[in-house]
This record gives C-alpha cells, structure tokens and sequence, in this order.
C-alpha cells in the first residue's frame, strides 16, 4: 500500500485537485497514480480518478494501492466527459488534468505550482514531456517541445496539451472540455480557456513521460479518422478558417546585447507583417534574454507569432568551429520544418540573423526574385563577415564526385544585379520551403579539416547540386557586428574585397584530407 507524501492532503482542504482520466489501463496504474501519490510539493492536494468503463480492475488496484486517492467509476466512455465530471467533483483552488496512461515526473505538480505562485497574472501553466526519438534531438518540434503561450497562433495550431495546471478562477468563468470530439480536445480547451481569459506561462522542464500505445486512440489506426472530424468541428466553433500565409519569417536569437539593434531594424523592413507568420527561436536558457526577446517580437505584430526556446546553453562563444556551426544548422532545419508544418504550409521562408542588419527594401526584392522564377530554391543578399579577412561568404565552389569541395572562388562585390552562385549564407536570405524542407546539413570540421566551410554555404551548395537556382542580390548589402569590430558596413567589406582578395581574381585552393580506404 503506497500513501500519498502528504499524508493530511485528504484530511485538510486541497490546494491542487489532480484529475486522472481512467480506461482500462491497469498495467499503467502504478507508474501513473504511483507518480502522483509521491509528489514533492508541500501543500495538500487531492487525486480524483475517474474510472470510465473499467473493466480490468483498474479501479480496484488503485483502491488497493493507494486508499487516499478517491475513485469514481462512470460509464461515459468520453475522456472529456469524465474530466468534466472530475471538475465538479474538485475542490482545489488549482486543478490539474492528466491521463491514466501517462506517467508524472516527481516534480509534476511543484513545477506547475511554481511556475503560477512566481506569476499571479498567470492562470495556466504547462509543461514539456519526454517522447522518446522526437524533440531536438532528431532536429524535431512535436509537441513535446511546446511553444511558448502565444494566443496568436491558436488560429493556426495547439499551445499545450491536456496535462496542464489551471486556477480554479478559468473554470468559474465557464471553461470546460467539449464532449462532442473524441481527438484535438486539448486544443479546443485551449480555446475554452481563451475565451474565460486564460494567460499561460510555460514550464520549460520535462516534467512527464508521454506513453504511445496500441490502447490509445493515438496509437492506433481510429486516430486519422476521428482527427479530421474533430478539426472540422473546432474550426466551425471557433471559425478557424485561417488563411494560409505564404510567408514564415525567421529569428534566431541568442544575442541579447544586439535586441536593441535588432529589433528595430525588423520593424524597419518593408514587409507585410500583418500577413506572415513569426518563428521566434531562442536558443537560450537565459530567462532574461528569454523574456526581452518574447516582448519584443509580440510588439512586431505578425498575424502568427510561435516562441520556442531550446533551454539549452548558448554556444555563441564556443570555439569549435563545428560544435557552433551543426548548432546553427539544426535550428534552422527545425525552422524550415515548421514552415513546413504551418496552416497549409508557408510558400517562403525569410530570415534575418540576429547579428546582422539589412536594408529596409530587403524582403520585397527578395520575394519579387522567387515569385519569378519557380525554381529559385536560395536568393540571398551580401553580408559584411566575420574574421579577419571579412569576405561576405558568398562564392562559387566546386566539388569533386563525392561532393567534397576541392576550390573556392570569391566573387568581385558589385553595386547591383542578380548573380548565381554556389555558396552563400544565412544573415539575410529567403527560400522556397518545398526545396529546402528534407535538406541534409553538414559542416567541415576544424579539428581534421583546414577548409572552415559552415553548414550555411554547404546547404546552397548542396542545393544547387540538387538542381535549384542559387542566386545573390548584389543590391542587398548587410551590415554585419563583430564582436572585436563592432557595426563592420558594406564599405568597408566592399573597399576591402577590391585591395585584398579579388586580384586577378584568382582561385582560392583548399585542400581537403581524405583517409585511404
């Protein structure tokens, strides 16, 4: 017999009411109801669960187990139904939904808990949770990596999932769970939530286990069916007939000293803002950098804006020219895969880096490119770079049959004018999304490789030899900070390029190493 950590939480009035839905899941009982009777949060709370249509002796076993957890067998046979139940039955001040199949980390309830005791303007909180083989790890955003709560984009898609704390104040103000879906009901309580005036606040921990199985409607082949259904409803209530933006545009942040510049150079840029979606990026677990960036962009207006933060460690100064460049490459493939994944899939994608700044007819010159030619995969402008030799990474390579590149060419800079090439990068750049969604990424390796070529020019390298059109608009000139040079302008890049790399024009030769078979 296991009791709860608390063991006066049944005897006092419960702070937190847990809501745990149950349909025959007996084999899971233990890690689900078990999680939850050994919390380690210090205030009292309360585990309902409700036991719909149990017929393996769900019940009984948790009655066995854990005598503090109160039971109520219903035969609703709806998840939604039986939470609403749960609802009148609760007597917390904070109520939090979780279903039987799914396991609690120990810090569940003190996580969510904080999280809205640290924000009384908040009234929901939420969580990530581990989905084994998704996430960052394989370059992914399921939702196991939730967005940061950004109403906009509940036109377009879900914040959260049913897991969830919420203050007792949501339900009084008349949200509950529809019981006329069997799928996306956690994003139409999203919905419910908005409309009582849910403001969320999002725990960025992993803080529960996700659990797939042939069970649950996810885990077998009802899912598709009752999915598209369900979407058909949500959008006739909630009128969810959003147009599909042909435009994603791009930050990817981790600068802080640089926002100010930043951010007001992007309120510059001629651009249909009202009509775009915003991917805000923030590799990053500095929660000030976090929340300056946030404020900032919500102030751009976009039609959509999504947050992700990786609440990882920043590796602007790390030294390993690969480490910082593979970093790079991964988030901008989970950018282009979630241009991919919008309300009828972004047609472009656009981005800025957070380190550079363009001129303000930037985006319409470089749409009107791709609008004209069906098989422009990469226009981009010219950036000032970084080093010592502050080329502005645009080039033509060549390879070998095995895709290696054997010789670079540096272009002569010009005033204006398109030009194809095969190397460029990302500091202001805009893309075909169903070229580049599926690309590979890779990056030479300063440790075993002299050549220092970034996962940028390989990405227009590779696509080009895939067979699109890579191309520079010599009119886009971008200023560019360095970290030991401060604001480096196109005169200077330009007056530099002309005296020191472009005599004769002469080939760059980089050797590659190869290990013999």
């Amino acid at each position: 017999m296991i009791k709860l950590i608390n063991p006066n939480s049944m005897s006092k009035k419960p702070v937190i009411s847990v809501i745990v839905t149950v349909h025959n899941q007996i084999e899971f009982i233990h890690e689900t109801i078990g999680g939850f009777a050994q919390q380690d949060i210090n205030v009292p709370y309360e585990i309902i669960a409700v036991c719909d249509n149990c017929t393996d002796g769900s019940d009984l076993a948790i009655k066995n187990s854990y005598p503090n957890v109160r039971i109520e067998k219903v035969e609703y046979k709806h998840p939604c139904v039986s939470r609403n139940h749960g609802i009148d039955l609760a007597k917390g001040d904070f109520i939090c939904f979780f279903d039987g199949d799914d396991t609690p980390h120990s810090n569940y309830l003190s996580k969510l808990y904080e999280a809205l005791q640290k924000n009384p303007d908040k009234n929901l909180a939420y969580g990530r949770f581990n989905y084994p083989g998704f996430g960052l790890e394989a370059a992914r955003l399921p939702a196991c990596n939730y967005m940061e709560w950004t109403p906009s984009w509940l036109q377009y898609g879900p914040i959260n999932n049913t897991p969830m704390m919420i203050r007792r104040e949501l339900i009084d103000k008349g949200a509950r769970w529809e019981e006329n879906i069997r799928t996306r009901e956690d994003y139409e309580f999203t919905h419910s939530l908005v409309k009582a005036g849910a403001k969320g606040v999002h725990v960025r921990d992993v803080i529960w286990d996700y659990r797939l199985h042939e069970g649950s409607i996810w885990g077998s082949n009802r899912a598709a069916a009752l999915a598209t259904h369900s979407m058909k409803f949500l959008q006739k209530k909630h009128n969810l007939n959003a147009p599909d933006l042909e435009t994603m545009f791009i930050s990817i942040l981790s600068r802080r000293d640089l926002f100010e510049e930043y951010f007001k150079n992007i309120a510059e840029i001629d651009m249909p803002r009202n009509e775009m979606h915003y991917f805000v990026f923030i590799d990053s677990n500095d929660e000030e950098l976090i929340k300056d960036a946030i404020e900032r962009a919500e102030k751009l207006k976009f039609a959509s804006l999504r947050v992700f933060v990786t609440n990882e460690e920043s590796l602007v100064d790390e030294m390993s020219f690969y480490k910082r460049g593979m970093r790079i490459a991964r988030n901008v493939e989970i950018c282009m895969n979630e241009a991919k994944k919008t309300h009828g899939g972004a047609k472009y994608v656009f981005m800025v880096e957070d380190d550079t700044k363009v001129p303000a007819d930037s985006y319409q010159k470089l749409k009107k490119h791709l609008d004209s030619n069906e098989n422009l995969g990469y226009v981009s402008g010219c950036e000032v770079s970084r080093a010592e030799s502050r080329h502005m990474g645009i080039a033509h390579l060549k390879g070998d049959e095995f895709g290696q590149v054997i010789h670079r060419i540096n272009p002569h800079p010009k005033k204006k004018g398109l030009e194809n090439i095969t190397s460029g990068g990302w500091y202001c750049w805009m893309g075909r999304v169903d070229a580049i969604v599926g690309q590979k990424y890779r990056c030479t390796n300063e440790e075993n490789d002299e050549r220092m070529i970034g996962p940028d020019a390989y990405f227009v390298y590779d696509l080009h030899a895939r067979g699109y059109d890579t191309q520079v608009d010599w009119s886009i000139w971008c200023d560019h900070y360095s970290s030991t040079d401060g604001w480096l302008t196109p005169n200077d890049a330009i007056m530099y390029e002309f005296e020191h790399l472009h005599r004769n024009d002469q080939w760059i030769r980089m050797m590659i190493k190869r290990e013999k078979k």
